[in-house]
């Protein structure tokens, strides 16, 4: 069986074995580098981890040929882009503790590290998943696919986050990840999210001023999450409210043509 043809039958067991593969894509890609380069610095480490699941998320929707069907398509097929203003809000609260890192070469590493973090992460969660998922309907794949993008971030155990900021990530990347699907869905395109998933990444390094954290989340925090993200997905069920019953999902692989 060829694995559009898995996919297309079995959505949801697709999508939970998506699930451990970005979680060992990171540390197989870790391990290589310290084979030939044993003393490579964090940042390095974490570089050539993001760019793993970049590469991943090449290979994946390469070999299921759905590039434009996830949304990496041209302005002509864009649609209702007026949703998107609600993208800018988690930016700028990341922001609201103010910037701590100001050198250029940090600033650079840090927005290498988003940029392919944005693209990849986007084209698993909001591409692939959510387009396997339709089946489901547009409310039901944003949902499943949200939950998984949330536990997708228990693998920053492994990296060495504090588990308070861990719990944290996750309960923050479900109401997130709800967002970017009913947006990616209405909109048809993919390419806001991935830039607006870049640039919240960005602002928490540039707030936090270190790519791997130790230190431990206030409970208050969690406040954030029910006065600001709990609506950002509300909004994201209010955007989804005109797109009813079921949709399809991944492209049919393609047949050989007969002679």
């Amino acid at each position: 069986m060829r694995i559009q043809d898995f996919v297309t039958r079995y959505p949801l067991p697709s999508a939970l074995l998506l699930l451990p593969l970005t979680w060992i894509t990171g540390p197989i890609a870790r391990a290589i580098l310290w084979l030939f380069a044993p003393n490579a610095s964090e940042a390095t480490q974490i570089l050539v981890s993001v760019a793993a699941h970049a590469l991943l998320a090449v290979i994946l929707l390469t070999w299921l040929n759905c590039w434009g069907a996830v949304g990496f398509n041209g302005p002509s097929q864009w649609r209702s882009l007026y949703l998107l203003w609600v993208l800018p809000i988690p930016i700028l609260l990341n922001l609201s503790s103010g910037i701590h890192v100001t050198g250029q070469s940090a600033i650079a590493l840090y927005a290498a590290i988003t940029i392919l973090t944005g693209f990849s992460e986007e084209a698993i969660f909001r591409g692939i998943m959510l387009q396997a998922l339709l089946p489901f309907g547009a409310i039901g794949a944003s949902a499943i696919s949200a939950l998984l993008f949330g536990l997708a971030h228990l693998s920053n155990l492994v990296a060495g986050f504090n588990p308070t900021v861990v719990l944290f990530q996750v309960a923050s990347a479900i109401p997130l990840g709800f967002l970017f699907a009913a947006l990616r869905l209405r909109t048809n395109t993919i390419w806001p999210m991935i830039a607006t998933h870049a640039l919240i990444d960005l602002a928490a390094f540039l707030t936090i001023g270190q790519m791997v954290t130790s230190r431990t989340v206030p409970p208050v925090a969690y406040l954030g999450i029910l006065f600001f993200y709990a609506p950002l997905a509300a909004y994201g069920l209010f955007v989804l409210r005109k797109t009813r019953g079921p949709r399809a999902g991944l492209p049919a692989p393609r047949t050989p043509a007969s002679a």
